[in-house]
């Protein structure tokens, strides 16, 4: 209500500079028509003529024809977008606009700007266009922890070029204990062995931003989703939620299966790894196997990541890191992991 009352209140505004103002005949369903100056808004028609304004909503008009052209046949609507149809005869679909400055149309290609002069009517939809704009995509961020040369890296998803890198906080274990989350802000980087806690570290440098204890000893890897940690227990097959803060347990999801090396969280969909180079998807909220896939070779498996909807697996044995498709288990890609013994891996979505 507020919205349409500022709506309103604008379009009055606008009403005042009536010499301005596209002089126009409106149209309406009901078969009748207005004279005026017209303003067109996303929401409200308004006419004003004779010191007076009326507000229609435009489910009430059916179009809009400059004098001298309020003969011209109506052309069909396309879907819920306007059309303008133009002095050249053309016709352009998409959301239209009046004020006193002219006429604009709104569509997936732009933006468009036109004189009184160059449109001849305005044919308005009675409902509100809904524009489709593609969705910008942000590309895959990927985090690889290595016990070798006990760094972190930042590699590109595609290749496994290096594009950054900084030594660890604490030595790392060489035999794939170590957990890694990330989020845009901040990585959080533990050891099953060689610490008795988990570091926030900043991702562009590796300073350490804080730190707080483990929740349990045998947090082996890590994942972030849905505002929380998420740190999987080689020793009880325990996959639990921590406070990204404190790192306070919140939840505990016990499974069956042999867990170990690599947990991440990503589109809603929780992946982690288990001692017999499976992969299984997990329901976040019961600990319930969705599915589940068998990893390609006889490789170590030490980490998970899901990046937006894409996800990689760590392959300790043979330095490389793989990516999956999350449907089918299907290899995608394959390209060197940085150093020799990759004991960790985190992607951001």
């Amino acid at each position: 209500m507020l919205r349409y009352l500022c709506t309103l209140v604008a379009l009055a505004a606008l009403a005042v500079g009536l010499a301005q103002a596209p002089l126009a005949t409106v149209q309406l369903n009901d078969g009748s028509s207005l004279d005026g100056a017209v303003t067109v808004s996303s929401q409200v028609v308004a006419v004003t003529a004779d010191g007076r304004t009326r507000f229609l909503e435009r489910a009430q008009v059916a179009r809009v024809d400059f004098l001298g052209a309020s003969t011209l046949p109506a052309a069909p609507l396309a879907g819920e977008l306007d059309q303008l149809l133009l002095a050249d005869g053309s016709v352009l679909s998409g959301r239209v606009t009046m004020t006193t400055a002219g006429i604009s149309l709104s569509s997936d290609e732009g933006r468009r700007s036109f004189a009184t002069g160059e449109v001849t009517a305005v044919l308005l939809s009675p409902q509100l266009p809904v524009l489709v704009r593609p969705q910008r995509q942000r590309r895959a961020v990927l985090y690889v922890a290595d016990a070798s040369s006990n760094a972190i890296f930042q590699v590109d998803p595609n290749s496994g070029t290096v594009l950054s890198s900084f030594p660890a906080p604490f030595t790392l274990s060489d035999v794939g204990a170590c957990g890694l989350a990330a989020t845009r802000q901040a990585l959080y980087l533990t050891d099953a062995f060689n610490t008795s806690d988990v570091y926030v570290l900043d991702p562009a440098s590796g300073t350490v931003l804080t730190s707080f204890p483990k929740a349990f000893d045998a947090i082996d890897a890590l994942g972030f989703g849905l505002n929380e940690i998420i740190a999987l227990d080689y020793d009880g097959d325990v996959v639990s939620t921590l406070d990204p803060v404190s790192g306070v347990e919140t939840n505990a999801l016990f499974l069956s299966d042999d867990l170990i090396g690599g947990a991440d969280f990503g589109s809603d969909r929780l992946f982690v790894t288990g001692g017999d180079n499976q992969l299984f998807e997990l329901d976040p909220a019961t600990g319930g196997v969705l599915q589940s896939f068998s990893l390609p070779g006889d490789g170590f498996y030490t980490g998970v990541a899901v990046s937006g909807q894409r996800l990689f697996v760590g392959d300790q044995t043979n330095s490389t890191i793989v990516e999956l498709d999350a449907s089918t288990g299907a290899v995608l890609n394959t390209f060197p992991a940085p150093g020799s013994t990759l004991c960790g891996l985190a992607g951001v979505s």
